[in-house]
């Protein structure tokens, strides 16, 4: 099986209700899922035992800042009000083409934006979110 290679990444985002569009110079992207730990044991066993709880996805989206942005500088924009709010964002790992798998989140609470610049860097952003709900994966038609 061939490894995909991140370089052909995208991620589109827009406000909940709109149609999402490229985020412009993403350098990175993490989805985590997680499931919460729930405590079933009972008295009189002697270990503990552990069931799944609610599912949590959860991730992170770093980008250059675009000096010179193109069409998507709406969907930076959004990105950048964003904290507080919620979005739809769409990461696709191996991008856009018709049968790459694509992922879905309706709504996904921006909880913090993070900005950085070094001397021998560019200026970077970087987004925290949480989604409600789950990604849904589907092929890209």
């Amino acid at each position: 099986m061939a490894a995909i290679r991140g370089c052909l990444g995208k991620v589109y985002c827009s406000t909940t209700t709109g149609t999402p569009a490229q985020v412009a110079d993403v350098t990175e992207w993490t989805m985590n899922s997680t499931a919460e730990n729930l405590d079933a044991s009972v008295m009189g066993a002697c270990t503990k035992e552990f069931v799944a709880g609610p599912n949590e996805t959860s991730g992170q989206l770093s980008c250059n800042w675009a000096g010179q942005p193109f069409a998507s500088f709406d969907a930076e924009q959004v990105l950048l009000g964003a904290v507080g709010t919620n979005v739809k964002l769409v990461l696709y790992p191996a991008g856009n083409a018709a049968g790459a798998t694509k992922y879905t989140a309706a709504s996904a609470l921006i909880t913090s934006v993070n900005h950085s610049a070094s001397v021998q860097g560019f200026v970077q952003s970087t987004f925290n979110y949480f989604v409600n709900g789950t990604f849904t994966a589907a092929a890209v038609t």
